[in-house]
């Protein structure tokens, strides 16, 4: 939940680009959601707006796919996901927070273009929100300012942290290939069993009818129509699977025939785990799905290395929260962005054609 979390906050911190946090700060604790305590002295304090800015942004994103009813469902443990994010909220902006001001600590700063941009994209940003959620909230462009200051100082400090790290990855442990895969099954999905021996036997001859008219010549393509296979859903982009990724659905067999096809080979009929397959290599590197698995798979390594770093950082300091004001802020509430249709209708309200430029010349004779 809390990588989780890390990764839908970093999607803002991306938008905004950086701002410098002051030294002097004052720390207006008693309206604040909680506070951060290293060696029993009070070092930050986390306000309501800040602590509101992180819900409204999850509730874009959640919302968008489950609706806004998520939040009061019950996960398996019988809380409320509403509760769940809640309390994971704590520990996300306490890692964010104690990794900035570690920053800090440290002299990893920001330059003064970096400060100019956060003031700039904050001023920007804080359009995107509903006047209506502004009053409720109390966000403002300083609010957004904080937000990115830390991201910044976050990302900078790891970065720093992580420069004599070895965090490269092998690209042939992430390549990507492009797959023309016909797959005879061999098990039932709505009853979640195998087929019955009969029927196992009926898909294995099918498969092998298929092979000897690839040999025969046939593009696959039409050997899969022949079938009553669609060839668009035929094709896929895929890589091996990481050892540490190997769970009850990686299947050996396959990955050990596509891998070893060069670009227009197919492979014989393979048998897996779930039906008779037959394999062609249509790209052996798909470059750009290449380069986006090699990413993944640096911050994938980054982040494991960087995780207990972060953990034991995080050890130095405590927090205290004020609970009058924490149990103000809820998933429930009614916040959002605004809308592309609100948006679209005050860019409508805003432009005057030619015809009622004239209507009203006429009105005012």
């Amino acid at each position: 939940m809390k990588k989780r979390i890390l990764i839908l906050t970093v999607a803002l911190a991306v938008m905004l680009s950086g701002c410098n946090k002051s030294s002097e700060k004052k720390l207006d604790t008693k309206s604040a959601v909680f506070t951060i305590e290293k060696d029993n002295k009070t070092v930050d304090a986390v306000s309501e707006s800040y602590a509101w800015l992180y819900v409204l942004m999850y509730k874009d994103q959640y919302e968008s796919i489950f609706g806004s009813e998520f939040w009061d469902e019950e996960s398996e443990d019988g809380t409320t996901y509403g509760e769940m994010f809640k309390a994971d909220l704590v520990d996300e902006i306490k890692q964010v927070k104690i990794l900035a001001l570690e920053a800090e600590a440290n002299g990893v700063t920001l330059n003064d273009e970096e400060k100019d941009i956060c003031a700039s994209n904050a001023q920007e940003y804080i359009e995107s929100i509903e006047e209506d959620t502004l009053k409720k909230t109390g966000i403002t462009a300083d609010t957004l300012a904080e937000y990115d200051e830390d991201y910044t100082l976050y990302d900078k400090y790891k970065n720093e942290l992580l420069k004599e790290k070895d965090v490269e990855i092998n690209e042939d442990d992430v390549r990507q290939s492009d797959l023309f895969i016909l797959n005879f099954e061999t098990v039932d999905y709505d009853e979640e069993v195998q087929v019955s021996d009969k029927k196992k036997a009926e898909q294995k001859k099918k498969a092998e009818e298929a092979y000897t008219m690839l040999k025969e010549g046939k593009d696959i393509e039409t050997v899969a129509e022949e079938f009553g296979f669609d060839p668009d859903v035929c094709q896929m982009t895929t890589g091996k699977t990481a050892e540490a990724d190997q769970d009850e659905y990686y299947d050996e067999a396959f990955e050990t025939a596509a891998f070893a096809l060069k670009e227009g080979e197919y492979s014989e009929v393979t048998e897996c785990r779930d039906g008779y397959y037959i394999i062609q290599m249509i790209t052996e590197e798909n470059e750009e799905e290449t380069a986006a698995a090699m990413e993944s798979a640096e911050e994938a390594k980054a982040d494991e290395i960087f995780m207990p770093m972060l953990e034991e950082m995080g050890e130095k300091y405590e927090v205290t929260l004020n609970e009058e004001n924490w149990d103000k802020i809820s998933f429930s509430a009614d916040i959002a962005f605004v809308t592309e249709e609100a948006d679209e209708a005050d860019s409508t309200g805003e432009i005057i054609t030619e015809d009622e430029l004239s209507e009203e010349e006429t009105s005012e004779e």
